[in-house]
């Protein structure tokens, strides 16, 4: 994913990788800039007719969104559900497997 300079993220590979980690219970972007104010994923979801969209374009913003229907604290690690010391996963709303879809690259 390309980080660089905040906006729109790109899901395939060009430019410099952002680096992720978890900071109080909130995925967060590495700035190398040392900002006090860690990059968010934000899962930009619009309104619909039926309230809030189920997906949207994942971007990374500093401090918060006016868009009342964006999602920052969708993305959890989760362990295994066999056997915890199998591993863990990056999951989105408790469900692993997310993918990015369309020319928007939506999640």
């Amino acid at each position: 994913m390309n980080a660089s300079g905040g906006g729109s993220a790109s899901l395939v590979c060009s430019g410099v990788l952002a680096r992720f980690y978890f900071s109080q219970g909130t995925l967060a972007i590495y700035d190398p800039n040392g900002n006090n104010l860690p990059y968010r994923p934000l899962i930009n979801t619009l309104p619909g007719p039926n309230g809030c969209q189920t997906f949207g374009a994942l971007t990374f913003v500093q401090g918060s969104s006016t868009n009342k229907c964006g999602s920052f604290n969708t993305f959890q690690i989760q362990s295994n559900s066999q056997d915890s010391q199998l591993g863990s996963e990056l999951v989105f709303n408790f469900v692993g497997g997310f993918y990015a879809c369309n020319g928007g690259q939506e999640v």
